[in-house]
């Protein structure tokens, strides 16, 4: 059962003047225009559940201590971030969106907010099929990014650089050959067998040991790597999934060829990712 609750803030948008609501009680829900002795617009009604969903997520308010200490804090930005392993990333994104200090930089309308949260629902069916479904032209799964998730050789464990690389190399070559391609999607945390290993595998290897950290090693891989335009037709998403975490890159078709460095094109006619000599990719590019 959901009830709705005024925390005495309620107003008519048809109102001339609002400018008492700076001084009620409740500031954790409000928004700062609000406070600020500003006008009072749809926008600020989008904070307020903004502020709730962080309460219920965190297992606290976004902003805490005393009146004048969450003013200050709140024009500052928005609050810590949320660190719920278990969180979908959209929706921790949409949290954040809503307690943004400037209205205009809020979503535009409850409407939008409803759509958000559609999407969000609906990216959470597809990512329960996703992991169970087999390799395709525009699907491959990869255990991790840069740490091997099967035992080391002793061999392999002299040349732990290399392995590394050749981990970054497997991801690298997809990426590019969904791009060069009709797009695909590469997800870094599932096996062959579908097994979850999850990103946090990578972790011992990273400068930091976080989502962000290992966010910042893969934008950093992909913009060295295939350059930074290649990144505006990646979006990359980093999902929970049996308590670890996933990482979902969808490629989208690019209208120009993606090179690893200066010199090697690949493209994505069968399952395998396929390097293509100079008069291949010549020829595959007119087809194309």
């Amino acid at each position: 059962m959901v009830h709705l609750v005024d925390f005495d803030t309620a107003v008519s948008l048809d109102g001339s003047d609002t400018s008492d609501l700076s001084q009620r009680p409740v500031i954790v829900y409000t928004a700062p225009e609000i406070t600020d002795g500003g006008t009072a617009d749809e926008h600020a009604d989008l904070y307020s559940p903004g502020a709730t969903m962080y309460e219920i997520a965190a297992r606290h308010p976004p902003f805490v201590g005393t009146r004048d200490e969450i003013l200050a804090a709140r024009r500052l930005g928005p609050p810590l971030a949320l660190e719920r392993d278990d969180l979908p990333e959209g929706l921790r994104d949409l949290i954040l969106g809503l307690l943004a200090p400037e209205p205009e930089q809020r979503p535009a309308s409850a409407a939008a907010v409803i759509e958000q949260l559609d999407g969000i629902r609906a990216a959470r069916v597809e990512l329960g099929q996703l992991p169970a479904s087999d390799e395709t032209t525009t699907l491959e799964f990869k255990p991790s990014l840069r740490v091997p998730t099967e035992p080391l050789s002793e061999e392999e464990k002299s040349q732990l650089k290399k392995v590394y690389r050749l981990l970054e190399r497997g991801a690298l070559k997809t990426v590019a050959a969904f791009l060069n391609s009709d797009g695909g999607t590469l997800v870094i945390g599932v096996a062959d067998d579908h097994t979850v290993a999850g990103i946090e595998t990578d972790y011992p290897s990273l400068r930091l040991q976080s989502r962000d950290g290992w966010r910042l090693v893969f934008d950093d891989l992909i913009s060295s790597q295939l350059g930074t335009a290649a990144m505006n037709s990646i979006d990359l998403r980093l999902e929970p999934w049996q308590g670890r975490t996933i990482a979902i890159t969808r490629c989208s078709k690019r209208d120009e060829p993606t090179w690893i460095g200066n010199d090697e094109l690949f493209g994505r006619r069968t399952d395998p990712t396929l390097k293509l000599s100079t008069r291949e990719a010549l020829a595959w590019w007119r087809e194309r």
